[in-house]
């Protein structure tokens, strides 16, 4: 009687564990991904022309798991940054590409989730009619100006109004998306209008000419993004974490590589359906693009983020304090340069985006 007790009690002890190796491997057999869509028309999904939907495109991340039965799942949201950090805040992503203040604003309102790989770089233009008298930053006191409020786009603005010896009161802000706000300095309704790259293909048109530009203002004042992951995957799955992070970095090298330019540019655009002159322009435009491409987490890149943390707080645009350095895992993209043999890849940058010449890579 007693061995039988023992035998039905091992079988029961069998049974759990067996059910609790199952579980854990299904909550394993899928690496959610989210990104913004920014394809175009009836295109496939994707996050337009991105190291993203590189990625994706590529099957990048399927290889790296293909051995192990792993499926990857890409997500892309309309609505940005908000709606993938609902995603996150559910349970619904486990990695996701974030601009940085979408990413902030995740971390501020409770998606909980670690920053894994940085990205810099990005610029912010100042476009003019093409007879605008405006012919630096500075002339814009007493003008209207288009800026997206509560977007990188106001950030930016905001810092480099400052760094240019403005106040606010200076200037007559008005809240208008792309598409708004191009239309509207074209036809000078108002004056300016403060926005990314993609005001390029206008400035080639002759529709707009460009006076200033966030790179006048130094490398503090550049776009960031973010490749962030869910707290709660990171810390239950560290080795898969750890092969994610391998494999964007990877990717964020080749891409870099000049001799991959045009293939990079190819290839997202065919699949996104977005025109690839744009991109090609920005990336021409680029005078350091080591700088540029950098994944790390290093001070400049944490000083930046801290930045933006501290100016989005200023503004209003979230409530809580974001602490950078305990929000990030730099160990994870510190471990994929030395296992691929590329940590001298990108140096060490400091607070003002210069290389660190004593640091230890």
């Amino acid at each position: 009687m007693r061995t039988s007790k023992l035998v039905k009690s091992s079988t029961l002890v069998i049974v759990f564990v067996l059910q609790a190796v199952c579980s854990s491997a299904d909550a394993t057999t899928i690496i959610r991904i989210g990104a913004g869509n920014q394809s175009v028309g009836t295109a496939t999904p994707s996050a337009g022309i991105s190291q993203a939907t590189f990625t994706d495109a590529r099957k990048l991340l399927e290889q790296e798991f293909a051995k192990d039965d792993v499926k990857i799942e890409w997500k892309y949201f309309k609505g940005g940054g908000s709606v993938i950090n609902e995603a996150l805040s559910q349970k619904q992503l486990d990695f996701a590409f974030l601009g940085d203040l979408g990413a902030i604003t995740g971390q501020a309102t409770g998606s909980d989730t670690r920053l894994l790989v940085g990205g810099r770089g990005g610029q912010y233009y100042l476009a003019v009619a093409p007879d605008s008298s405006i012919a630096k930053f500075e002339d814009l006191k007493g003008k209207s100006i288009a800026v997206q409020k509560g977007t990188n786009f106001e950030l930016s603005f905001k810092k480099a109004l400052s760094k240019a010896g403005l106040k606010e009161g200076d200037i007559r802000i008005i809240n208008l998306d792309f598409p708004a706000g191009s239309e509207a300095v074209t036809a000078k309704e108002v004056d300016a209008f403060w926005i990314g790259g993609q005001i390029l293909p206008l400035r080639d048109k002759g529709s707009v000419k460009i006076v200033a530009s966030s790179s006048d203002f130094g490398r503090e004042s550049a776009n960031q993004t973010a490749f962030v992951g869910s707290a709660s995957f990171i810390a239950a799955h560290p080795d898969i974490t750890q092969r994610v992070v391998n494999v964007t970095v990877k990717t964020r090298q080749f891409i870099s590589q000049p001799e991959n330019r045009e293939a990079y540019l190819n290839e997202t655009a065919q699949r996104s359906g977005v025109d690839p002159t744009t991109q090609r322009n920005l990336l021409a435009a680029i005078s350091d693009i080591q700088f540029a491409s950098s994944p790390r987490l290093d001070e400049y890149a944490l000083a930046a983020y801290q930045s933006k943390a501290e100016k989005a707080k200023e503004l209003g645009i979230i409530t809580a304090t974001v602490d950078i350095k305990s929000w990030a895992e730099p160990k994870f993209v510190e471990e994929a340069l030395a296992q691929q043999g590329i940590k001298n890849a990108w140096p060490q940058y400091d607070i003002k985006g210069e290389p660190v010449k004593d640091a230890i890579n």
